[in-house]
């Protein structure tokens, strides 16, 4: 046999098919584990190919030592046969071998017992781990002595973005491989997206590693080389172009995660700015995962208002509603009629206090709506009628939430719509457990979306509100982790769940932030509060320490409201109302007295001052708002006893919206929902039942649309909340009560509920309302309706004595 086939023979005869499988299969987890730890511990990149040096060095090695072992086992078995042999011819142990025997011996083969001492499976245990031993040490070297000159490994920046040459097929198209750095880079600017590195370091690190300058370069090491340059995203393409033409296909890769996004134009080959252009729009959008709709909207506009919408649309989700504004308005900057960017102008700026930029971002969206995508243009007919600027009512706004998450179950913004007509309306339309459903809402949203802060934000105040904890840390936890920028936080906010949580830490640092505090953080204080009764002290000192000029910058009678419910209305009227018109300062204070939550004496003051206000205004100027504010001071007299005077007042006020209404054709709704509260005042005095019925089913149907403005569908709501209770019907006047609950008149209607719980029995949530009430008068001023006040107090008492 030749040497060759004995070689084979040996091999099939021994192991060393079994020892090579084993090596090879631990050969790949090891290179793969070093592979894992290099990247995530950022080693330099010559750690793999070294490792792999020393497995293909380890592989003779193993197999030259497998061989040998296996040798050195049968020697020994064949000496011990011989042995054994022996001892059964011959018993005694000193005797001489015979000839016979010494020939057999030197006839057999030696045995390999000195290359046996040094191919061991010890000797190469030993020798594998003091390889990569070493190659541990010579990587902690090269990493110390890097940092030590500056060369570590960038931090990967999530935001930027290596551009690689593209690949260009085609006649007379080869300057657009390397061409596609600059074109693209003139758009990726980091604005709305990421940002594209400079193009003269990509092709630097190129170089480095391909002589063709990257065209064609393997992912894997695309990847590698992204991460090597600090960028967590990878942009490769291929330009190709057949006559006159380029498609221009890109991949926008997530280096961590290795997710992607593509995008694909084509077009002239004289159009190539705009097929750029295009082609980074689209990318840009799905980069930042919209709807293909909205996608598609993005086409019709341009790439400045694209970038400024990205960044909004980043910092509206993220919960950053000013800079979301600043963003949304830039765009609008950019394109006037971008209807997309109007229309999140208008959802951000109301969560700052509206302001001018409100009404405009909506007209945008409304005369913009046919560039809208479905669900979005479906939003916002929802919210403007057939002629702009006709909103429609509450009620009608809520069907139509409805009927859009039917349509589009998909689509976080239409749960999250409708989540907030429950929110903000669902109490004055009448809706049982309307803050439940809006909570049912906002999760659904969330479930869709998780991240989106305006859901997010809304189902945080409920939680804080029903006194949830658990849910309240755990949505605060998220919500203020992932704010885009701490300085902006929602501090208002913030303050609810740090006293929803009791957390007298985080209470006392926000204190330390009062010049950071914005109106409509001042607001949500103020409500919070009011609706919880708890965490009261906290709020005088917030709102306290709030400047007057912020305070005063939205709406100052919103925040009287607060000092009227907290028994210290003069204390408010100095601090809020002192630079208002008098004529305003005249309708709180008969909006007040009508509804019992200031002195008459006030009431009978402003409707004095109103006449002499409405006298002096020519009849040509505001006709329908001095026409109200009659009316206004006609339910003063009417609920104060004055009926003779109400009921002339009445009669003037039919016939002079009626002339009106065939002149310019007002609003209904406010003058309706005031003569009809006026109707049902007087027939009450006069105890015609009958009208008195018909009059104030008709006034409650209209009360339930949530018909505009809030103080007349609330002054309608007592007013029905009035005659039920005379009734006898408590469920009836206590949902009146509950529609008045979203609008002001706060402690007057949290005394109602404790008093028509109390009388349907429900003793529990009497004693929850009578509490809730008397903690707002903690402080009152000296005599603001102390027999009120006193009566709480007794009425409560007898509801906690034992029951005899």
């Amino acid at each position: 046999m030749t040497g060759f086939k004995r070689l084979i023979h040996e091999i099939h005869r021994r192991s060393l098919w079994q020892v090579l499988a084993i090596y090879l299969a631990g050969s790949w987890m090891a290179f793969e584990a070093v592979g894992e730890i290099g990247e995530a511990a950022g080693l330099p990149d010559w750690v793999p190919s070294f490792a792999l040096i020393l497995l293909v060095i380890g592989l003779p090695i193993v197999l030259a030592t497998a061989f040998v072992q296996e040798g050195v086992g049968a020697s020994r078995r064949a000496v011990a046969g011989r042995a054994t042999a022996g001892d059964a011819a011959s018993p005694d142990p000193g005797a001489t071998p015979t000839a016979d025997a010494v020939a057999a011996d030197a006839a057999a083969p030696r045995s390999p017992e000195g290359r046996a001492g040094l191919f061991t499976w010890r000797n190469a245990v030993l020798g594998g781990m003091g390889g990569f031993t070493l190659l541990g040490i010579a990587t902690a070297v090269s990493m110390v002595l890097g940092v030590a000159a500056g060369d570590a490994r960038p931090e990967v920046d999530r935001n930027a973005v290596v551009v690689l040459p593209f690949r260009a097929t085609g006649q007379d198209i080869e300057f657009l491989s390397e061409g596609m750095l600059d074109l693209l880079a003139a758009q990726l600017t980091g604005e709305g997206g990421p940002r594209a590195l400079d193009s003269r370091t990509v092709l630097a690190g190129l170089r480095a590693r391909r002589a063709d300058g990257g065209v064609g370069l393997p992912r894997d090491e695309a990847l590698a080389l992204a991460r090597q340059l600090g960028a967590g995203n990878l942009l490769m393409g291929e330009v190709v172009g057949v006559g006159q033409r380029l498609t221009i296909t890109a991949t926008l890769v997530d280096a961590s995660e290795e997710s992607e996004v593509r995008a694909q134009v084509d077009g002239p080959q004289d159009s190539l700015p705009a097929l750029v252009d295009a082609l980074a729009r689209e990318l840009l959008a799905e980069w930042a995962g919209f709807d293909p709709a909205r996608v598609a909207a993005l086409s019709s506009t341009t790439m400045p208002a694209v970038r400024a919408w990205l960044d909004g649309m980043r910092a509206y989700r993220g919960g950053e509603f000013l800079a979301a504004s600043e963003a949304f308005a830039r765009s609008l900057e950019a394109d006037t009629a971008f209807a997309l960017a109007g229309l999140m102008l208008y959802w951000a700026r109301g969560w700052e206090g509206q302001g001018p930029e409100y009404e405009l971002g909506l007209r945008v969206a409304w005369q913009g709506r046919e560039f809208l995508p479905p669900p979005d243009r479906a939003l916002v007919e929802a919210l403007v009628g057939p002629e702009w600027p006709e909103l429609r009512l509450p009620v009608e706004q809520l069907q139509s939430a409805r009927d859009i998450v039917e349509r589009w179950p998909r689509y976080p913004e239409a749960w999250y719509y409708l989540g907030d007509r429950y929110y903000h309306w669902g109490g004055e339309l009448g809706v049982a457990d309307a803050r439940d459903e809006a909570a049912r809402m906002f999760e659904r949203a969330l479930d869709l979306e998780p991240a989106f802060a305006p859901a997010m934000n809304h189902l945080l105040q409920l939680a804080a509100e029903s006194g949830d904890r658990t849910r309240t840390r755990e949505l605060a936890d998220v919500y203020f982790a992932e704010r885009v920028d701490a300085d902006r936080s929602a501090l208002g906010l913030e303050w609810i769940a740090a006293i929803a949580l009791g957390d007298t830490a985080w209470l006392a640092a926000l204190e330390a932030r009062f010049d950071d505090f914005r109106p409509v953080e001042a607001f949500q204080i103020a409500f919070h509060v009011l609706r919880t009764g708890t965490g009261l002290n906290e709020a005088d000192r917030a709102v306290a320490g709030l400047e007057e000029s912020v305070i005063r910058a939205i709406d100052p009678f919103g925040l009287y409201e607060y000092y009227v419910a907290r028994a210290r209305p003069a204390e408010g009227r100095e601090r809020l109302l002192g630079s208002v018109p008098p004529a305003f300062r005249g309708g709180a204070d008969m909006f007040y007295a009508t509804v019992g939550t200031v002195a008459p004496a006030r009431g009978d003051a402003a409707a004095e001052a109103l006449e002499a206000f409405v006298a002096s205004v020519p009849p040509e100027q505001a006709p329908e708002f001095t026409l109200l504010l009659r009316c206004l001071a006609a339910l003063w007299w009417a609920s104060s006893g004055q009926a003779e005077r109400a009921e002339a007042t009445s009669e003037e006020l039919e016939a002079a919206f009626a002339a009106l209404e065939t002149e310019a054709g007002p609003d209904e709704s406010a003058p309706e929902l005031c003569l009809l509260s006026l109707d049902v005042l007087l027939l009450r005095e006069s105890g015609t039942t009958a009208a008195l019925e018909r009059t104030a089913e008709r006034l409650d149907s209209l009360a339930l649309n949530g018909s505009l403005p809030d103080g007349f569908t609330t002054l309608a709501n007592f007013v029905l909340m009035l005659e039920f209770e005379t009734l006898g019907d408590y469920e009836r006047a206590g949902r009146a009560a509950e529609r008045m609950h979203a609008g002001p008149a706060f402690a007057g209607t949290v005394l109602a509920h404790a008093r028509f719980a109390a009388r349907r029995g429900d003793v529990d949530t009497a004693r929850r309302y009578y509490t809730h009430f008397l903690s707002l008068r903690d402080r009152p001023e000296p005599g603001f309706q102390t027999e009120l006040t006193a009566q709480a107090s007794a009425e409560l008492a007898a509801l906690l004595e034992p029951s005899g």
